[in-house]
């Protein structure tokens, strides 16, 4: 017999909010172990996924050429050490609590809140 498509559909959820959840874990352990390279490359893989997931090509190119602002950012930015003390400001945990219970408000106020 053939699946339910709704059971495969809800499964595949499952499986890319997992996904996320355990990018935001890994993203906040590079963090709290100063490991800046680490979280920096957690991070670009959590918004790489969360703009694929979305499917919006516009958005999927804006994210293909980020990396660059990227590299910018790091050049001119203070001291990795200096930042590596500081807390991070960023909660992907948050962004995938939201998705979980299925708040579209909640999910567009925190992902705004995130990229200002």
């Amino acid at each position: 017999p053939d699946a339910d498509p709704g059971a495969v559909a809800a499964a595949r959820f499952a499986a890319d909010l997992e996904e996320l959840a355990s990018l935001a874990r890994s993203f906040t352990k590079a963090r709290r172990d100063r490991d800046l390279d680490g979280a920096e490359a957690v991070d670009a893989a959590f918004h790489h996924r969360v703009v694929e997931l979305a499917g919006n090509p516009w958005l999927q190119k804006i994210m293909d050429n980020f990396d660059i602002v990227r590299q910018v950012f790091r050049s001119t930015s203070p001291p990795r050490t200096a930042i590596a003390r500081r807390p991070s400001p960023y909660s992907h945990q948050k962004m995938v609590q939201a998705l979980t219970r299925g708040d579209p408000d909640e999910c567009d106020t925190i992902f705004r809140r995130h990229i200002q």
